[in-house]
């Protein structure tokens, strides 16, 4: 607001100048007020991505739907999320690691896949949550060692929701990344 100001401030004395004056600090001041702009939205955008709408054991399906229409924005990939019938989850934690591990599986996809469609899924199994996230990139080769956090940071959240989670190659192409809840989340 103080950058508004004084770009308004500046504004306002240069018009007050003889013609031929140099209104420089007007243009530094309005690079600035637009950078502060800019820096505004882009931190709006991750706080977003860190702390979902609704993310709680009842807001699940609905923060999976806003990570994929966010994905979907992502110029080259489609994305969308499917269920067939709403999935509900026991408690908050299992909820906001379920969304992690979706997060991380797309980033990984998309930082290393290169794929044009992700298909975000949630469903149940034997009373249990079934999260499924699909691309078609270039696939997840298992017997390459990986030195990256993205996996062991999904493995491990998994454990904590008592959940088992794989990661195999799609036949026609691409990575499924399955996080099957058996107990401890539900």
């Amino acid at each position: 607001m103080l950058a508004q100001t004084l770009r308004d401030k500046l504004s306002q004395d240069s018009q007050d100048r003889p013609k031929g004056g140099t209104p420089d600090v007007c243009v530094l001041a309005t690079k600035i007020v637009d950078g502060i702009g800019r820096a505004h939205r882009e931190v709006r955008a991750i706080s977003r991505g860190l702390v979902p709408v609704s993310l709680d054991a009842q807001g699940l399906m609905h923060a999976l739907r806003e990570l994929a229409s966010r994905t979907d924005d992502i110029e080259g990939v489609t994305c969308a999320f499917k269920y067939e019938r709403a999935v509900d989850v026991a408690d908050d934690l299992t909820a906001m690691h379920l969304y992690r591990i979706a997060q991380e599986a797309i980033t990984n996809a998309i930082k290393h896949g290169r794929p044009e469609h992700i298909l975000i899924a949630l469903e149940t199994e034997k009373g249990y949550p079934v999260l499924e996230i699909t691309d078609d990139g270039r696939g997840f080769d298992s017997t390459v060692k990986r030195e990256g956090m993205g996996l062991k940071t999904m493995l491990y959240r998994a454990t904590l929701i008592g959940a088992r989670l794989t990661v195999s190659p799609v036949e026609a192409g691409g990575t499924l990344v399955t996080c099957k809840v058996f107990g401890g989340g539900q």
